[in-house]
């Protein structure tokens, strides 16, 4: 059996939040991880541990899988692969793979996605919802599968993840289309649109393999569609001095977070908050957390704006004012989610106004969470005026142009577009990596 393989590249993958923090295992032994409330199975945490038990104890490397010479270049397009004969790693890869075999669900009568489980704010996901990146590994898994056991039910389970690709967002799937009708396997799929690089390119892959496994032309023509909005768009990723993680820019959400400092603080009795750009509050983006959101419908904020109902108390009157509380009886941080403004006009300067109860001498540390990472912008100190007080907290545009690829996720771009540039030979691919290389030097 000769079989070309991508590079997984998940080592460092698992830095992002999404897919690293608090772990534990089933009775099964298959990884779950703390998500808001409760531990979840997630499907790409899942591919990546089968990965990693592949790559170490059973094909015996780590993640440069292609057949390179010492100049870089492919020297042809399939190498032998040579079996670790390890019962106990194989035994362990293959319960990861019943997991995916057992754990599927059908959005068309040919097409089989592995869903998750618990909401996703930063990229405003409900469950259960579903993504490109776990069907991408999903197919690279059933095929490592079926090389270990030549079981051909891998294939077809393959096959059927492969299908997938052609069911649109609207319908249950993942696929959508830029303002110019490019095709986008979206990690996250929903509105707007949120065009994640890594893992676009990391699905493309999966139809890669299963198109040099199989010859399935189907599958070819959908892995040119997503290598042809990569040609189109990858410029659209450099910000000169950096990548960019996504190409979320006006409508993005951002979550502001109020902590406590220390703990069992008072709660702190809110009535609005105000996100606004340049100092025009004539535009801000306002939530009213005790009467009605910004399109204007009455409930409770935190649901409206997907986030956890159990950082807010019920509504509440105090002084003629309707109010929430953030209730730190159920977790030492409380917070809101918000779009940018419209009129965002990079760079600038960028404003949020809290108003709110002055009732204790607690302190309460201020944050901005752009979805991988927490900023600071300031500190509310309460002196127990019993007033209520507007407090405002300026912060730069470098926290909200667009999600900024970290050190590491620069560094995987660039490697996934080396390894595209090598698979597909267009010198596109292996510019903009040199190019994103030069910017971690």
């Amino acid at each position: 059996m000769v079989l070309i393989m991508m590079p997984c590249c998940m080592s460092t993958m698992k830095d992002d939040n999404i897919y690293s923090g608090d772990y534990v295992y089933d009775e099964d032994g298959i990884i779950m991880k703390w998500y808001e409330d409760n531990y979840y199975y997630n499907p790409v945490t899942i591919t990546n541990e089968a990965f990693y038990n592949w790559n170490e104890n059973i094909f015996g490397y780590h993640t440069h899988l292609l057949n390179i010479d010492e100049f870089g270049e492919i020297v042809d397009n399939v190498f032998s692969i040579e079996l670790i004969n390890n019962q106990t790693a194989q035994d362990t890869f293959l319960i990861y793979t019943e997991w995916l075999a057992n754990n599927y669900s059908y959005i068309s009568d040919d097409a089989i996605v592995w869903e998750y489980n618990f909401d996703y704010f930063p990229y405003l996901q409900n469950a259960p919802w579903v993504s490109s990146m776990a069907q991408g590994g999903a197919i690279r898994i059933f095929l490592r599968a079926f090389l270990l056991t030549n079981n051909e039910y891998y294939l077809e389970l393959a096959k059927k993840a492969v299908n997938s690709f052609k069911v649109d967002y609207e319908d249950g799937g993942f696929r959508q289309y830029d303002g110019d009708a490019n095709v986008y396997y979206e990690e996250y799929p929903g509105n707007p649109t949120t065009h994640v690089l890594n893992g676009f390119i990391f699905a493309i892959w999966g139809l890669y393999e299963y198109w040099i496994v199989t010859g399935d032309e189907d599958c070819h023509a959908l892995f040119l569609l997503g290598i042809e909005t990569l040609k189109k768009r990858i410029a659209d990723y450099d910000m000169g001095d950096n990548s960019k993680y996504d190409l979320i820019r006006l409508g993005q959400t951002f979550r502001f977070v109020i902590k406590e400092v220390f703990n069992n603080s008072q709660p702190l009795p809110v009535d609005s908050l105000y996100f606004y750009a340049n100092s025009d509050i004539s535009k801000a983006r306002t939530i009213d957390v005790g009467g009605n959101d910004i399109e204007g419908n009455t409930g409770n904020h935190s649901r409206v704006n997907n986030v956890s109902t159990e950082m807010w108390s019920e509504k509440a009157i105090d002084n003629g004012r309707t109010i929430r509380f953030f209730d730190f009886s159920q977790a030492s941080f409380c917070s809101i989610n918000f779009l940018v403004p419209e009129n965002c006009n990079y760079p600038g300067s960028y404003s949020l106004k809290i108003l709110y109860k002055d009732v204790s001498n607690d302190e309460y540390l201020v944050q901005i969470y752009d979805g991988r990472q927490y900023h600071d912008i300031g500190t509310i100190i309460g002196n127990s005026t019993e007033l209520w007080v507007e407090n405002t907290f300026l912060f730069n545009e470098q926290f909200i142009r667009g999600r900024e690829a970290s050190f590491a996720y620069n560094e995987i771009h660039a490697r996934q577009l080396l390894y595209t540039y090598k698979i597909t030979g267009e010198l596109i691919f292996k510019e903009y990596s040199d190019l994103f290389y030069s910017y971690n030097e």
